[in-house]
């Protein structure tokens, strides 16, 4: 099982400085992704294909802002699905194919990644 918390970081090029301002200390990958490990994980990482199970809570500008849109924690099932398949957002395929079993993290999602 991997976890992990989201932001879609939306709006316009000055909002997005803002956010990402806010989050200097967070890795940054080509794609422009940006996270935050929380916990580390201490099991593999998943091949493209392989079914995942986590936990996820999602939240608009910021994750302080109270402006949470989603969370399978809020339902109490976790949510499932194939990483590496474009079943789930770009940004979610391209951050779990690199997490590990039992990790957390925050990731920054920019709007190319999103919806």
């Amino acid at each position: 099982i991997v976890s992990g918390g989201a932001i879609l970081a939306g709006g316009n090029g000055a909002a997005q400085a803002a956010i990402y301002a806010d989050y200097s200390d967070y890795k940054k990958t080509d794609s422009g992704l940006r996270y935050k490990i929380t916990s580390e994980g201490t099991g593999g990482t998943p091949q493209s294909g392989q079914s995942i199970k986590t936990q996820y809570t999602g939240w608009l500008d910021g994750f302080e802002t109270g402006k949470k849109f989603d969370s399978s924690r809020d339902r109490g099932k976790s949510f499932n699905f194939k990483v590496g398949t474009s079943q789930v957002i770009k940004g979610w395929d391209e951050s779990f194919l690199n997490m590990k079993v039992g990790e957390r993290r925050n990731i920054i999602i920019p709007p190319a990644l999103g919806y």
